[in-house]
């Protein structure tokens, strides 16, 4: 018999008063210990949990140069934008395609309104995420430079907490020439490598989809745009 049982046993003698036996004092340390265990996972957990906030839509695009702000539509591509709004005749019809060659030459611009709630700001990151740029893209928020973007098969993303005011944050992307941008390539490359069917011969250089300069299926079609989705990411600061 340990100490701890016979004082046990001199009390239930003494005063008849009832103790729990040190095996089941230990199962209650064990429970507590368990139940303390959980609740810092889960709190852990809680901590841990990233929050996503779609921004698709509340886009506008424009041409650099023009005045004129239009409804966009993302995901998509600024081919589409300008058909949905009328300014550029039906591309999959006769001979349209042809009259619409001059957008690959052009840069444009997006833009959208971020709302930063209070809840917003309370995380301890913010990422903006997007999934698909096409192609040559400068991203800003409240005309800081976030970063630039040169590849449409990858995500992009940055994190813009410190960026962020309360209220109403400008988020802008500039979408340059994917063709005058393929020529720069192109020079710096100081090679001509082969491009069959694009008469530009930029298409070799570009991290871009190889059929939108013309295949044996499809018409020329080079597109920019925002053609993926695209997200805010919040969540706690580990580590």
């Amino acid at each position: 018999m340990n100490a701890l049982q016979a004082a046990g046993h001199r009390l239930q003698a003494e005063f008849g008063v009832a103790t729990p036996s040190a095996t089941s004092q230990r199962r209650r340390v064990a429970q507590r210990s368990l139940w303390l265990a959980a609740f810092g996972l889960w709190q852990f957990a809680a901590l841990a949990q990233e929050s996503h906030i779609p921004l698709n839509d509340g886009w506008q695009f424009q041409q650099v140069g023009k005045e004129q702000w239009y409804t966009a539509e993302v995901p998509g591509v600024v081919q589409t934008d300008l058909l949905r709004n009328g300014l550029i005749p039906d591309f999959y019809k006769g001979s349209n395609i042809d009259s619409v060659q001059w957008i690959e030459n052009e840069d444009w611009i997006y833009k959208r309104t971020i709302v930063a709630t209070g809840s917003l700001l309370k995380h301890g990151h913010v990422d903006l995420v997007f999934k698909g740029l096409d192609t040559f893209a400068e991203v800003y928020l409240n005309d800081s430079l976030l970063g630039k973007a040169d590849n449409m098969f990858r995500t992009w993303e940055w994190p813009i907490k410190d960026l962020l005011k309360p209220g109403a944050n400008e988020l802008k992307v500039i979408f340059r020439s994917p063709i005058k941008e393929g020529v720069k390539l192109r020079d710096a490359y100081g090679i001509q490598l082969p491009h069959d069917n694009d008469p530009s011969g930029v298409s070799p250089y570009i991290r871009k989809a190889a059929y939108q300069f013309g295949w044996d299926f499809c018409p020329r079609l080079v597109t920019s745009g925002i053609w993926q989705g695209v997200e805010l990411r919040g969540g706690a600061q580990l580590g």
